[in-house]
């Protein structure tokens, strides 16, 4: 395959062009002929209309985290959970994950049940939070309690921590 060189060409204008003034002044004309330190140089006003810091809201009630409910969970939470902690790169294919789903399995659960095998202990409490159940058993079986620290078997005691006092 042939290649083709690349070249630049410098473009000039047929006349110079006229000297502009420098940014101070032009933004001092702006503000009335007067320069205000600190202040953008086109003069645009900056306010910040939230909080920050301890004053400001936290994720909860951001509705970033813990927002959810039971109900809220549906089966595409489930796909992006099995996606996102690479469950599906390990198993190959999505056959566990459908086959939880369609043994009637509440999403929310089905996700409790895969977080406490991988320790993922924020996802854990949220889910806790949102009103999954820990004694619900997957197709296997096997409940959050007999999954806890499978995978990551260094959070097993965390993971028990979270789920025991849920333990019927």
């Amino acid at each position: 395959m042939a290649s083709i060189a690349c070249t630049q060409i410098a473009l000039r204008a047929a006349r110079p062009a006229a000297r502009q003034a420098p940014a101070a002044s032009r933004g001092a004309a702006f503000l009335g002929g007067r320069k205000v330190r600190g202040s953008v140089c086109n003069g645009v006003r900056v306010s910040a209309w939230f909080k920050f810091g301890k004053n400001g809201a936290n994720a909860e009630d951001a509705g970033i985290i813990g927002a959810q409910g039971r109900d809220e969970y549906i089966e595409d939470d489930v796909e992006q959970y099995f996606n996102y902690m690479g469950i599906l790169a390990v198993e190959g294919s999505y056959d566990s994950m459908y086959e939880q789903v369609e043994a009637g399995t509440h999403p929310c659960d089905i996700i409790l049940n895969w977080a406490c095998a991988e320790g993922d202990l924020p996802k854990i409490e949220e889910l806790l939070q949102a009103g999954a159940n820990p004694n619900v058993a997957n197709t296997r079986g096997e409940t959050a309690f007999t999954n806890a620290g499978k995978v990551a078997t260094q959070k097993k005691d965390e993971v028990m921590a979270l789920i025991g006092p849920y333990k019927k």
